[in-house]
């Protein structure tokens, strides 16, 4: 209160203190009584109550309230994106170290190792001007591994060190998460959500969390899961702003009181948001849209989190991670002025099919992907794998006893390893510990061998895959994907196959994520989103493509603004509002993304079509595992309106029930009142008759004068 402030201002209180009133002072108040900061003599036998500093002290410290809002609100931004940049550079070495390594360049990935990404041959997947002294080495060359067993057996060996890489690094991440910090698993934004709305979520925002939470996400998206890092960097932020909210608490800063830890939280929301996009502006309005809608946020809220994006923003642009010194993550080939990415009114007929389709398939993930979940707890309470059969279980709990640990029939543990039985009704079951390891090990086997031996836009990262999808042809990297036409590659790959090929990799991609989404493991959604969604989105532009060829010749001017690339960023920010239901903020942070000013009003329109469509069939994916985790919705819910009159729902009486509340009341009326309003009680339970003609009986409260009107009825 008054009394804490004045301490901030500069006094101390010692013990035995005399509280003194003076009339120079702040007020009098019964707790800091003679407290005065323009000059009091305290009166104490020990120093008791004395000035801590003078006027000019005060004035610093009042100063240093004012400014560390935004002087945390920048830290914030500034750590979020240096935690960014580690998850970034791991993530990028980890996932290339499963194909090669660069000799005379430890710890580098391919870009890096080329000397940037222009300068990767993306057709050899190896460097340009390789030099001998730093060059890009695959392992199958490294090894020579199909000179000496053949060109088949080499490339089998080659999957082999690319699933055991992603065995062990998905292995460490399950390991790390649940023995140090099981809140980190997840993308961590249902968290973020409750804790911004007035949930207690001390777990989920510790520093050990933010530790796990960074290393876990290196690790496995570098594994090459079907996962992201976007999600996660918010929830690293928001981690980030907990943990500096401790540390002003502890060093009792003056100040600390002037950021509520929503607001804080907010803005590390945003710097996450804007290190993991580049989208400074995508991430205030994330905060606004996602955020806002379970709490109301004032104007220092958006002005914290803009400040924290922009220092993130301006973090990266200094460090300059990809070597061109820009923000832009696909930065495409083709201007956005190019006359060839311009588009015509009807072709937002495709557009809205395409959010039409990306709506459906955000509501099949979010089905499928809940109904997995649920199938893995009531599995893992049994301390058995969902995804494997019972049979198969059994016999590796029976060939490593180790893993294993007794189990009764309603799947709690039992003291000692009792012999192995069936897998629902008690006998053997994995420990939690291998049952999570486990688990991530059998995600990882799953989607190597899906992802290796299918397409090679599923094999590659999934960031330049995306890339890749964006781009027109001709250009090299869609070429490297099979996405333009052979010979000249003049046009886009609309073959047969190739729009086959296409719908194969999304719908895998789909399956991949519904069985790695909810696991023990850190995952995000944005990236697989953007990647299902670029998929959909080409395959409607190369039919789209197709039909405008069939109706005229191949010199058509109409046929330059068909470009599948176009349509597959469509897609993308339509499967993202399918998947997490938002709107403005995806479309911005498209836009930021890519620079496509152009396609705005396509974006607009495809989000909001996915958005219309899958809202009546399913929650968000964020709300559905929010809600299995015991967070309920704290928004108002749309539905509950009040849409009678008072008069629907008030009993009329008379004056008989009414009271002047301006005028002194007696006794006897209250006795008189109360009599009344038992009659009418009685009326309205059992069909009794007031006595004095009241409003049950329609006497006075039928007329005019039983309106009570300026009086105030009980």
């Amino acid at each position: 209160g008054r009394c804490g402030r004045m301490l901030e201002l500069g006094w101390e209180v010692g013990d035995g203190v005399e509280y003194h009133y003076s009339s120079g002072g702040v007020g009098y108040d019964s707790e800091c009584d003679g407290l005065d900061p323009r000059g009091l003599r305290s009166q104490d036998s020990d120093g008791g109550l004395r000035r801590a500093g003078s006027a000019r002290t005060a004035m610093a410290m009042e100063v240093s309230r004012t400014l560390l809002p935004w002087l945390l609100s920048t830290l914030l931004g500034v750590l979020t994106a240096l935690s960014g940049t580690y998850i970034a550079l791991s993530c990028d070495f980890l996932a290339d170290l499963r194909f090669g390594f660069c000799q005379g360049l430890p710890f580098a990935d391919r870009n890096r190792c080329c000397g940037g990404a222009e300068n990767v041959d993306v057709l050899s997947e190896g460097c340009v001007h390789g030099g001998p002294l730093v060059r890009w080495v695959h392992w199958v060359d490294y090894f020579n591994f199909e000179h000496l067993v053949g060109a088949y057996f080499g490339r089998s060996t080659g999957f082999t060190i690319y699933m055991l890489q992603s065995v062990v690094l998905t292995g460490v991440a399950a390991l790390l998460v649940h023995e140090f910090c099981p809140a980190a698993r997840g993308s961590g934004i249902p968290d973020v959500k409750a804790a911004v709305s007035g949930f207690d979520l001390p777990q989920s925002f510790s520093g050990a969390c933010l530790l796990i939470k960074t290393l876990g996400l290196s690790l496995t998206v570098g594994a090459g899961l079907s996962l992201g890092k976007e999600g996660p960097l918010i929830h690293i932020g928001v981690c980030w702003a907990h943990a500096l909210a401790r540390l002003v608490r502890a060093l009792r800063l003056p100040g600390s009181s002037a950021l509520p830890l929503h607001d804080f939280a907010c803005a590390g929301a945003a710097a996450g948001v804007s290190t993991a996009f580049g989208a400074p502006l995508g991430g205030v309005l994330f905060v606004a849209e996602e955020l806002g809608s379970v709490r109301v946020l004032g104007r220092r809220s958006l002005l914290f989190a803009f400040t924290a994006a922009i220092s993130a923003s301006f973090t990266l642009k200094h460090l300059n991670l990809s070597g061109a010194n820009r923000l832009t993550l696909f930065s495409l080939s083709t201007s956005t002025h190019n006359p060839r990415k311009e588009w015509h009114s009807w072709e937002m007929a495709a557009f809205l099919i395409i959010g039409l389709l990306c709506g459906l398939v955000g509501v099949l993930f979010v089905k499928v992907n809940l109904r997995f979940t649920v199938q893995r707890r009531r599995m893992a309470k049994q301390g058995r794998l969902w995804l494997l059969p019972a049979g198969l279980q059994d016999r590796i709990l029976r060939a490593c006893p180790r893993l294993a640990e007794a189990r009764r029939g309603d799947g709690a543990a039992t003291a000692g390893v009792a012999g192995a039985g069936g897998g629902g009704s008690g006998g053997l079951g994995f420990a939690p510990l291998s049952l999570n390891v486990a688990e991530g090990v059998t995600i990882a086997i799953i989607t190597a061998m899906l992802n290796y031996h299918f397409l090679s836009v599923l094999r590659a990262p999934s960031m330049e895959a995306i890339h890749a999808l964006f781009e027109t042809c001709p250009t090299s990297r869609a070429a490297r994907f099979g996405l333009c036409a052979g010979g000249s590659a003049s046009g886009p790959e609309v073959s047969f196959w190739g729009c086959t090929g296409l719908m194969v990799a999304a719908g895998l991609r789909v399956f991949q994520t519904s069985y790695t989404f909810g696991a023990a493991l850190p995952s995000g959604l944005f990236i697989p989103s953007l990647y299902i969604g670029a998929t959909i989105g080409r395959f409607v532009g190369n039919v789209v493509y197709l039909i405008v060829q069939s109706q005229g010749d191949s010199g058509s001017t109409l046929q330059l603004h068909i470009e599948p690339g176009m349509f597959a960023m469509v897609g993308a920010v339509a499967m993202l509002s399918g998947f997490c239901r938002m709107t403005v903020s995806l479309v911005v942070i498209m836009f930021e993304l890519t620079g496509e000013l152009t396609y705005l009003v396509p974006f607009m329109c495809a989000a909001l079509a996915a958005k219309l469509v899958g809202d009546p069939m399913s929650p968000s994916i964020y709300d559905g595992h929010a809600k299995l985790n015991g967070i309920g919705p704290v928004e108002e819910q749309a539905d509950i309106r009040l849409e009678m009159a008072v008069g629907d729902l008030a009993v009329l009486v008379s004056h008989h029930g009414c009271l002047d509340v301006s005028e002194a009341v007696a006794l006897t009326t209250l006795q008189q009142l109360a009599r009344t309003l038992a009659e009418i009680d009685i009326d309205a339970d059992g069909g009794g008759s007031p006595a004095d003609g009241g409003a049950a009986n329609g006497g006075d409260a039928a007329g005019g004068e039983g309106s009570c009107s300026g009086q105030a009825a009980v």
